[in-house]
């Protein structure tokens, strides 16, 4: 049975902030900070969580670390909004003394291993710095993400512990991604309120330096990065340590009385991962445009990559009271092309959408199978494209407003190069006032 002292404590916010119940350890944490039920909720870790979630209605969930007396608390936080009121839930409780020192040494360090799945092993929840490294990582199966080896003994801790819903720790793993990387998974079980395995919540140490994501393309110039390769050597890394930095800045929660730029950390954040992306369609375009690049022409499941850029759109249309619709799970679409980039350019084309599409409309992605291609159509209820701008926007560093907030104007020029390099093609049909629709078509796969 879960120690009374570990097991998960659950808390109730109302639309004004304001406490209404807590239990356990929660409640023990809120009343040291000097709140109580029916005030403000004072541990603004919480306070920010609970407004986020609030903002964005979804569930969010991360890793806290707050204050109590002369210790920091490690735990588990689930925000999730239920009618009038956000539901906290705190589990996986770790205590550590409180550091001494200046009160910069004492904020807490945002290490970027920490990761969490279900209980059928499918990843939920990861940061910035480990997403950075697995890429397109929420919603896949852990085990498509590390090669799980086995240990002195023949064993797989990972998998002894799924089977006896334990804790392992010294599972020896492989990064399956470019430069690959060794590392070692240890991890907790997480048990709901019912007293059920509910999955994971765990950490991955890699050894020696952890692998930085490899660029997606191969240089345009044996011997040479070119101008996309220099900039990404030059910039990427200073990016990353910002985005930590602000990260974990705005993840404290309310800045505290002297310390104003701390306001300003989900700005800086979202500053750059755009110049991260930026980097990332630079050098993408620096490949499409190289001789004899060939992306993969493999066999590929369009439905299934529909569903994955749906789910991954949700949480950001769900900012605008947007709806996003795909594809039902029994549905398939096999057609030929390399699974990353199909999924690079459904992404951008659905982004596109919700970008562009007014607030509480829909974003349909669709499957048309036609003789012998395969067609996804993403379609929207924006304001529709001029027929004279429906070939520019297709051509580097193009917007038709440059004016609004956006990209640099090369997601569709991208789009387009990589569709036709895997012998397909994307186009729009659009009219003023009525929409667009992106239809990608790929060869069909028997």
């Amino acid at each position: 049975m879960t120690d009374a002292a570990d097991a998960p404590a659950e808390a109730t916010v109302d639309a004004d902030g304001r406490l209404v119940r807590a239990e356990g350890r929660l409640l023990s944490l809120i009343v040291d900070a000097g709140g109580s039920p029916g005030e403000p909720l004072v541990v603004p870790q919480l306070a920010a969580m609970a407004r986020l979630a609030r903002r964005l209605r979804m569930p969010v969930a991360r890793e806290v670390v707050a204050a109590q007396r002369d210790r920091d608390l490690h735990l588990w936080v689930r925000a999730e909004p239920d009618g009038e009121v956000v539901r906290l839930r705190a589990e996986d409780w770790r205590e550590r003394a409180a550091p001494r020192g200046s009160v910069a040494d004492a904020a807490p360090a945002m290490t970027g291993e920490r990761w969490r799945c279900d209980a059928a092993l499918i990843m939920r929840d990861l940061p910035f710095a480990l997403a950075a490294r697995l890429g397109d990582a929420a919603g896949r199966p852990l085990t498509n993400l590390f090669a799980l080896l086995p240990d002195d003994t023949g064993r797989v801790p990972l998998l002894a512990a799924l089977a006896a819903q334990r804790a392992f720790e010294h599972q020896a793993a492989e990064l399956c991604a470019p430069g690959g990387g060794r590392c070692v998974l240890a991890a907790v079980p997480v048990i709901d309120g019912a007293g059920a395995f509910n999955g994971f919540s765990g950490t991955v140490a890699f050894e020696g330096a952890a692998p930085a994501p490899t660029p997606s393309a191969a240089p345009s110039v044996p011997g040479d990065p070119g101008f996309g390769g220099r900039l990404d050597r030059a910039l990427r890394d200073p990016l990353r340590r910002i985005l930590l930095d602000a990260e974990a800045l705005d993840a404290q929660g309310e800045p505290a009385a002297g310390q104003p730029y701390a306001g300003y950390a989900a700005d800086i954040a979202s500053a750059g991962r755009h110049l991260l992306a930026l980097i990332d369609d630079l050098i993408d375009v620096e490949a499409l445009e190289a001789p004899g690049y060939l992306p993969g022409r493999a066999v590929i499941d369009l439905a299934e990559l529909a569903m994955r850029a749906a789910t991954m759109l949700r949480p950001r249309a769900a900012e605008k009271g947007m709806v996003v619709t795909a594809p039902g799970p029994g549905e398939r679409l096999p057609a030929r092309g390399d699974r990353r980039r199909v999924l690079q350019v459904l992404m951008n084309l659905a982004e596109n959408a919700v970008r562009y599409a007014p607030e509480r409309s829909a974003v349909a992605i669709q499957l048309e199978p036609g003789p012998g291609v395969a067609r996804v159509v993403v379609a929207d209820e924006g304001p529709g494209i001029p027929a004279d701008d429906q070939e520019r926007i297709f051509e580097k560093f193009e917007r038709l407003n440059h004016a609004e907030p956006g990209g640099a104007g090369l997601g569709l020029h991208i789009a387009r190069r990589l569709a036709r390099a895997m012998g397909g093609d994307v186009a729009v049909d659009s009219a003023p006032g009525r929409g667009a629709r992106f239809v990608l078509t790929l060869p069909a796969a028997e």
